[in-house]
């Protein structure tokens, strides 16, 4: 074969290798561009779609925007880390125990020991809040916000592009809101003294509690006496007015459950609510709340 028919042969295969792998990055990218669409599109629609997680070890729950695809729980079961297709968004939600005891003003003094480039910070006696950035060319904004639950903390560190700063402003707002809402929740369960209800013989009082059955969890109760007080009627409401919250069926659809207890005689007894899932047995509960109920003639 002459030799000027052999370098045309090896040319063009060198062509047609060149084109297949200009044509994969290049499907590769509409790949990349698509999703990259997708995600901001969820963003920036009027009504995000929140999904739930809940840490069954520290026995909280926090809502989440739609948006992560790749999420690895923690093998001792104190959080979990989650991402999106490219890893440009990243989020991690965190319990752990309070072992020294530390307030809202030294879990943000410990944080600003470990990053730099702070923007934003605060903190009180039960949460703190601190908002900091990393890398150059492409800078990373990563917001952290954690609260102090009894003996235990929870949080969550969310970060983005900064060139998004602004489709995430509102998650962040409802993330934190939202942690800090349970925490002072919890908080109060514990305490039985706060939560002393009066019902007079024959009338009727109300107790109303956040749920969330589309993630499996609802609240069961046992009343103390039953001589005393009984139950006389419930209902549901969503928790959220949005659009968003209102879709039926949704996961991480909240609501708010109010059970219509009546009273029957005069006396003193207990109503304990606990949270968990119906196919489980109470021994996986992630929270208790329990009224003290005076029924007066």
């Amino acid at each position: 074969m002459p030799v000027s028919i052999i370098v045309l042969i090896l040319v063009f295969s060198l062509i047609g290798c060149g084109n297949s792998k200009n044509i994969a990055n290049t499907e590769a990218n509409k790949t990349n561009t698509a999703s990259q669409t997708t995600e901001q599109s969820k963003l920036n629609s009027t009504s995000v779609t929140y999904l739930t997680y809940t840490n069954a070890r520290f026995g909280f729950s926090l809502s989440y925007p739609d948006i992560y695809t790749v999420k690895t729980e923690s093998d001792n079961g104190d959080g979990i880390t989650m991402k999106n297709e490219d890893k440009r968004y990243t989020l991690k939600i965190w319990g752990a125990n309070n072992v020294s005891n530390d307030n809202g003003t030294k879990l943000l003094a410990a944080a600003k020991k470990r990053v730099s480039h702070i923007a934003s910070e605060s903190a009180d006696d039960k949460t703190y809040q601190i908002e900091y950035s990393g890398g150059d060319e492409n800078p990373i904004i990563f917001d952290e916000i954690g609260c102090t639950v009894g003996d235990q903390v929870c949080g969550f560190i969310i970060s983005y592009p900064e060139n998004e700063k602004e489709s995430f402003k509102d998650i962040v707002t409802k993330m934190s809101t939202e942690l800090t809402k349970n925490a002072t929740a919890k908080t109060s369960a514990t305490d039985n003294s706060s939560l002393t209800l009066t019902a007079s013989a024959g009338k009727t009082v109300a107790i109303t509690l956040d749920e969330n059955t589309t993630t499996g969890y609802s609240w069961h109760y046992v009343i103390g006496n039953t001589d005393l007080i009984k139950f006389d009627s419930e209902n549901t409401a969503d928790s959220d007015s949005s659009a968003a919250s209102s879709v039926p069926g949704r996961v991480g659809a909240g609501s708010e459950h109010t059970w219509n207890f009546k009273g029957l005689k005069a006396g003193t007894t207990k109503i304990t609510f606990k949270y968990y899932r119906g196919w489980e047995t109470e021994k996986a509960t992630v929270n208790t709340v329990e009224y003290t109920v005076k029924i007066t003639e």
